[in-house]
């Protein structure tokens, strides 16, 4: 947390709720020797606003979450924060039902009760409140902080990078050798099978033997329907979509990133060309980003399509592709009809489905992609992996800092519970993208700037 020379005088804090909403991760911010107190109205102010898709209505709800994290199992009013700080609650006897008028009349006892501490003051990013608080002899600032890009490794508990130290075994993992290590090792700590890892530019897939972990070498120039991998984690979600031994699989990743194309791409690969799967059946969570576009005409696939149309724009991407490869000699045919895709579709080789309808389904020999899946909640996530049947492969993908319904948040969704749970287990992986230039530059400019 960032303070002006003004504030560094004072050591308590009392946080408006506009301040929380437009900074969640405010909190984690309060430096020892500083205490954050939050009038009851304000939490009042948060649980008004915790419904919704706007930005301040995920603010709501990620602040809540945190609040319930650093009390739960705790009782009192005095609580620790993550970066050293103390939070405190006042609960006050105000009547009024203007949240401005209670935090204000709330000012002159939280200065009298820390006025050993040199007393308070308010952060509001609410002007007028500033400007009354100061009238009244009291510190006002606004704050606003650019919040940091997710560690979706650090969420989950990864590591991203290892030091393999051996020259030999160095060596022996550049030639393609299996390289196992103890679990106690301090090379392998924490790693769990079916993840990726780097080590000075050795891209490695972490696996199992017995109780021991095992390291070997990514397989080079690998592809799927002429897609290839830009970059080291492009790389790792490929060679997971393509390895057989892995049946369920996460890719967690920002917009741009690519993941819904490399799943497509995928998907189409080992059931068009590889004969592996049947069919590909690409699910998409009914969401809707800000407003709702009210009730749709039309029967379920017209309803439903809109929902879908990014896995097209993705299978636009992919056929183009082919189309400009093949004058090269490119093996990969495309369907001899005017729409690749309506054929694939009228065929059952492709399906884009909405999740709503997966109850009472068993999908048998199918490559199953799951969309946007950070908007599924635990109990959809659960209901549609229940439904997987043999010889399928379950892949779910998502950005979980773009979740668009009241109920959900960054750490609490379908996608990252279901990658949470599975950590570990035999016939699972998880990638996560980090580079979200895929796109374009466009892309990756206001993914980074616009936080």
């Amino acid at each position: 947390m960032e303070l002006t020379d003004a504030l560094k005088d004072y050591r308590v804090v009392v946080l408006d709720a506009n301040v929380l909403m437009d900074n969640p991760d405010i909190l984690s911010r309060i430096p020892t020797g500083y205490t954050a107190v939050i009038p009851s109205i304000v939490l009042n102010e948060l649980d008004r606003h915790k419904r919704g898709v706007e930005s301040y209505n995920r603010g709501a709800r990620r602040t809540a979450a945190l609040i319930n994290e650093i009390t739960t199992g705790k009782v009192g009013n005095d609580y620790d924060l993550p970066s050293g700080g103390k939070l405190t609650f006042y609960l006050g006897h105000g009547h009024s039902p203007d949240a401005d008028r209670q935090i204000l009349a709330g000012l002159p006892e939280l200065q009298k009760a820390y006025s050993k501490d040199r007393g308070v003051f308010l952060l509001s990013n609410d002007h007028i409140l500033c400007i009354t608080a100061r009238s009244k002899g009291f510190v006002a600032e606004s704050y606003k902080q650019r919040s940091e890009k997710p560690d979706f490794y650090e969420l989950l508990g990864l590591r991203e990078t290892i030091d393999i130290g051996s020259p030999e075994v160095n060596e022996n993992l550049h030639k393609g050798d299996i390289a196992e290590f103890d679990p106690k090792d301090l090379i392998v700590s924490g790693l769990v099978g079916g993840q990726y890892v780097s080590a000075h530019g050795l891209l490695l897939k972490v696996g199992r033997s017995g109780s021991n972990i095992t390291l070997q070498k990514l397989r080079e120039g690998q592809s799927a329907y002429g897609i290839t991998g830009r970059n080291k984690e492009q790389r790792f979600a490929l060679d997971m979509l393509l390895d057989e031994k892995i049946e369920m699989a996460s890719i967690i990743a920002e917009a741009g990133c690519g993941k819904s194309l490399l799943a497509v791409a995928a998907g189409l690969h080992q059931t068009v060309v590889g004969k592996k799967y049947d069919r590909v059946i690409v699910y998409s969570a009914l969401a809707n980003v800000g407003e709702s576009v009210g009730f749709l005409p039309g029967d379920v696939g017209e309803k439903t399509g809109v929902y879908c149309q990014g896995i097209e724009d993705n299978l636009d991407v992919i056929l183009s592709g082919v189309k400009k490869a093949s004058i090269g000699g490119n093996m990969l045919k495309l369907p001899d009809a005017a729409d690749p895709i309506g054929y694939w579709q009228s065929e059952g080789i492709l399906n884009l489905d909405p999740i709503t309808f997966t109850r009472g389904r068993s999908l048998r020999n199918a490559f199953v992609i799951v969309e946007e899946s950070q908007n599924l909640t635990v109990h959809q996530a659960r209901t549609l992996g229940t439904r997987i049947g043999d010889g399928s492969k379950l892949v779910m993908i998502g950005d979980p800092t773009q979740t668009d319904l009241p109920h959900l948040s960054e750490k609490d969704n379908g996608l990252m519970a279901f990658t949470r749970s599975l950590l570990g287990v035999d016939g699972f992986s998880p990638v996560i993208l980090i580079d979200n230039s895929a796109r374009s530059y466009v892309a990756k400019m206001v993914a980074e700037r616009l936080r």
